[in-house]
Parts: structure tokens; sequence; C-alpha cells
């Protein structure tokens, strides 16, 4: 029988929910308060990237049962956008 530890409860400020998660032999798995998992892999390839679990991510993944396998590189920004100047 595979060895789990038991579920510890948090709350995160980005996801304005409760979450909880639990050590599983693969790694760290995540079960957000609106029934999203996150498997041990989905939570392996954030952590690598160095991401966290974003509310636009999350909406996406709970709305079409998605999985994560890749994050891409951060949109590039062109700098800020000038404010016209008014005379």
């Amino acid at each position: 029988m595979p060895n789990f530890t038991p579920w510890t409860h948090s709350h995160s400020d980005a996801l304005s929910m409760r979450f909880a998660h639990r050590q599983t032999p693969l790694g760290p798995e995540v079960m957000t308060e609106d029934k999203v998992r996150y498997s041990a892999t989905e939570v392996k390839i954030l952590s690598l990237a160095g991401a966290e679990i974003c509310l636009g991510a999350h909406l996406v993944k709970k709305v079409f049962d998605g999985v994560i396998v890749d994050v891409g590189p951060p949109a590039k920004s062109s700098g800020p956008v000038p404010v016209p100047r008014t005379h």
C-alpha cells in the first residue's frame, strides 16, 4: 500500500480559497476547495519553473478538467505603455 501523509489544510491568497496538500510517493499533491486536483507531476512542473498556481491557470484547469504539462516562459513585455500628454 502506498505511503501517503495526511492532508494538511492551508489558504491561498492567489486563489482566495482553502486547499489541502499531502506528500505522496511521487511528491506533493494538492486539492483545492473547489475540488481541482493538482497531481504530484503537475506540482513538480510548477515548482521547477518557479511558478505558483495562479487564478487564471486554475480556472482554465477547472473548466476544461485539464492537466498541466509545461510552463512556458513569461510573456514578453514591451515596457510601460506611454500615456498621452494633454496640453
